[in-house]
């Protein structure tokens, strides 16, 4: 019986190595090039010699492709042939799970980490030099038999699993992941190159935002509707340092539900190859994007469509959707944009205190939040007045020293119904708190 290789979704065929393959070019183009030789030699008035040499050439050819043939593995095809009939299983059902190879490492170590596996070939001494490049694997999830084999590369193909239980495999494997990283905020993220899904710690250290109370109560309306949850998109813009990230992470915060976040530009080209199986995987019921406009926004105009199905709340930021595909942003991707100019005065409040004076509160919540930070060092050593100074200084020089509230935003009119308010300046000062003339 032929076995079969990784093919994602499709049914198992023919199971071969890929040194195999090239080999087999090359042998195919070698003969190609003897035929022709072979040919060339009998057109010019050829002696019996000339016949009796083709003649072996052929014969001596077509033994080579016999023991050729012969030769290649069927890579541990007794061990599958046998995990089918001791599981009762019907080859022409069975497939593979058909996730992405980053995908597929993680479910195989999570399954070594919860069930036993069994190692089918490892002290067989009966199988010749090639067959023991390759280890064979069985487990059971559950009651769900499962098969695998990894090659000398450390390369593993499948699971192999019947058709009818891949998805109850994948949220019971899913399931295990949540479990193990013992909480409900993962991010998907690329560390050393190499794809992983682990604690968002990001998620712990969550600064207060009224706002996103507010943005968290609509949405929970959304999720609770009595004839059932309608899913949301929403898309929050702004130039960087206004706290958007602190919104998104609060609004999950607040939802309480299984959150999984990406950073598009930190999966970079493997977005849409990665993501979709993480979700299918995970199963989360908020979807956190941060800043979508550095990533591949076409491959996204396809990925939010399927993302809405699967996941209940979808949360994004942007700091300039000016530069995105316009189709991303139609209706029916996002559900709404919500234009954020400025630093929730809740978070100034928590990072320098109540005990700084209102106007200085209120210019630092205009600025980037990296500047407010800055501001905390500097306090640290100086004193309030000279830190409030010295980055006042600061931002002037580098063009920041502008009232958002006497400015429009670069996104302000991008989209039709901006939702963010800023708050009232103190009467009687100017951009920087002075008195004005």
């Amino acid at each position: 019986m032929e076995a079969g290789v990784l093919n994602m979704n499709f049914k198992i065929k023919i199971k071969r190595s890929t040194k195999y393959k090239i080999k087999k070019i090359f042998a195919y183009g070698s003969a190609v090039a003897d035929v022709i030789f072979m040919i060339k030699s009998l057109r010019n008035k050829p002696s019996v010699p000339d016949y009796v040499a083709a003649g072996l050439k052929v014969l001596h050819m077509s033994t080579d492709f016999i023991e050729y043939e012969n030769d290649e593995p069927m890579i541990a095809d007794k061990f599958y042939d046998e995990f089918l009939i001791r599981h009762n299983l019907d080859e022409k059902n069975c497939i593979t799970l058909g996730v992405k190879r980053e995908i597929q490492k993680l479910v195989i170590s999570n399954i070594k980490k919860f069930y036993k596996v069994k190692s089918l070939n490892k002290f067989d001494s009966t199988l010749d030099e090639q067959e023991e490049h390759f280890l064979c694997f069985e487990t059971m999830v559950e009651d769900i038999p499962l098969y695998w084999y990894t090659d000398d590369d450390d390369t593993s193909y499948g699971p192999f699993l019947e058709d009818k239980n891949k998805e109850r495999c994948l949220d019971i494997i899913g399931e295990r992941f949540w479990k193990e990283l013992g909480t409900d905020n993962v991010v998907a993220q690329k560390h050393e190159k190499k794809f992983q899904i682990s604690h968002d710690d990001l998620a712990s250290d969550t600064l207060p935002s009224s706002f996103a109370d507010e943005y968290a109560e609509t949405v929970k309306r959304f999720i609770d509707f009595e004839e059932g949850p309608i899913h949301r998109a929403l898309l929050f813009y702004g130039t960087p340092g206004t706290g958007k990230s602190t919104i998104l992470r609060k609004i999950s915060e607040n939802l309480g539900l299984r959150t999984l976040r990406i950073s598009f530009e930190d999966l970079g080209n493997d977005m849409t190859s990665l993501l979709m199986p993480s979700i299918q995987l995970l199963k989360p019921e908020i979807l956190i994007m941060d800043d979508i406009d550095r990533g591949n926004t076409q491959s996204l105009i396809h990925l939010l469509e399927e993302f809405k199905k699967h996941v209940k709340v979808i949360l994004a930021s942007a700091n300039y959707p000016e530069l995105m595909d316009e189709a991303v942003l139609r209706p029916g991707r996002f559900d709404d944009a919500i234009s954020v100019e400025l630093l929730d005065l809740a978070v100034i409040n928590k990072l320098v205190g109540e005990n700084v004076p209102k106007d200085h509160r209120k210019v630092l919540q205009a600025l980037p939040i990296v500047y407010v930070n800055e501001f905390n060092n500097i306090r640290k050593v100086l004193g309030d007045e000279e830190a409030f100074s010295s980055i006042q200084s600061l931002a002037n020089r580098v063009g920041m020293g502008k009232n958002p509230t006497k400015s429009k935003s670069r996104n302000q009119n991008y989209f039709p119904n901006d939702n963010m308010e800023c708050e009232d300046w103190p009467d009687g000062t100017d951009d920087w708190g002075g008195k004005s003339e």
